[in-house]
C-alpha cells in the first residue's frame, strides 16, 4: 500500500485516534506507512505532538 502524506489526509485520519479500539501501529498501517516511526514523525511534523500525546486528549 502506498502511504499518503497529504496533510489532509494525515490530519483526517487523526479521527481514528479517538477509536481507542484500534491501536497506533493498525492506524499506521491502515493509513499506508511501512512502520510507526514513520506515521510518528509525520503525524509530530503535522499536528506538533506524537499520535499517543493526541490520544491521551480524548
Amino acid at each position: 500500500m502506498e502511504k499518503d502524506t497529504n496533510p489532509v489526509s494525515v490530519l483526517a485520519r487523526t479521527q481514528l485516534h479517538c477509536e481507542k479500539d484500534l491501536s497506533i501501529n493498525s492506524i499506521a498501517e491502515l493509513s499506508g506507512f511501512p512502520d510507526i516511526a514513520n506515521f510518528n514523525r509525520k503525524f509530530k511534523e503535522l499536528k506538533g505532538i506524537s499520535p499517543s500525546q493526541h490520544r491521551s486528549q480524548f
